[in-house]
């Protein structure tokens, strides 16, 4: 059965990407996938997946884009629509509910059977956003999200049978060789208003952890994550450290997978740092990442790929 995948992929973003990654690894031999992209060439290259440009979120791109007949035709051949996963809406940039909606709104005008999987919920604040999310959750066959906070979100609102399943980064098949971990730490940032003193104090701990640990600045979206890094780093007195260039999953994985720790501001640096059995420090920027820490603090993380994997795919197949 044909499957179109809608998220943020082709972005630049290795977090994405690895949800991506662990989607596909769900699908594979059971479903032929299609993806939705912002760099379909870049896209089918990774994951060697087809794919096809995503909807764009301007009204005049969108009519515009309506009338490619190949795009078009793919998406309508699709027997479902997954929404697939990560901070899509209610998270720290609005502007995404707007986006994603308009995608999971073409699928139901598509009359598709639409699925959103990996779900992170914020927490809507103005009453259209919170209609918006609520009407397009109550219009899917099945829901899933990432932490408790989102379940509870969503019930919140009316929406009934969420369930919670691990982020979907968790069901990658990266084949990570055993290694000794060595002295180095891992450094994730990502770009968001910080004031002066907040940048202080993140170079200050980081120069107290670089008298004794080498540390490797990890680009997670290197477009923006380049920036924040460069004001950090330019903060610090203690140069012992390097700031690695783009790197593919694997590379991103082998890299954390040999370090003894991370610090991350990134949410899939510290699910990246679980996968790997690296200790972490977060630097909580957003609802999704204080939702994680409290589900372990808690012991309710969503762990069970296996039990996950089989009620997804059950769900699918109901719609044969």
């Amino acid at each position: 059965m044909k499957i179109a995948i809608i998220g943020n992929y082709g972005a630049g973003n290795i977090g994405d990407e690895m949800i991506l990654a662990g989607l596909l690894e769900i699908l594979k031999n059971q479903h032929e996938a299609i993806v939705l992209s912002a760099n379909p060439a870049e896209t089918q290259k990774q994951h060697q997946v087809k794919a096809i440009s995503q909807y764009p979120g301007g009204i005049r791109s969108l009519i515009k884009n309506l009338f490619k007949k190949s795009d078009k035709k793919a998406f309508k051949d699709s027997k479902a629509v997954i929404i697939g996963g990560g901070g899509l809406f209610a998270g720290p940039e609005r502007r995404a509910n707007i986006i994603w909606g308009i995608h999971a709104l073409m699928a139901l005008i598509y009359t598709k059977p639409l699925f959103m999987l990996g779900q992170s919920i914020g927490s809507p604040k103005s009453f259209l956003e919170k209609k918006l999310i609520q009407y397009l959750f109550k219009k899917a066959k099945y829901i899933s999200v990432r932490d408790s906070d989102s379940k509870k979100e969503l019930e919140k609102l009316g929406v009934k049978a969420v369930n919670l399943h691990p982020d979907f980064a968790f069901f990658q098949n990266p084949m990570l060789k055993a290694t000794k971990k060595t002295k180095q730490t891992i450094v994730a940032l990502r770009q968001k208003p910080l004031s002066k003193k907040e940048k202080q104090e993140i170079a200050k701990k980081l120069d107290k952890i670089a008298k004794t640990s080498p540390l490797n600045f990890l680009l997670f979206q290197p477009n923006t994550d380049k920036e924040i890094t460069a004001q950090i780093t330019s903060l610090m007195q203690n140069k012992n450290y390097k700031i690695s260039p783009s790197l593919s999953i694997k590379q991103t994985l082998e890299e954390i997978n040999k370090s003894k720790y991370l610090v991350g501001m990134r949410l899939h640096s510290l699910i990246s740092a679980l996968i790997c059995h690296t200790p972490f420090t977060a630097i909580p920027y957003a609802k999704k990442v204080e939702s994680l820490l409290k589900d372990i603090a808690k012991n309710t993380r969503p762990t069970n790929t296996e039990q996950a994997k089989k009620e997804i795919l059950k769900a699918l197949d109901r719609i044969h």
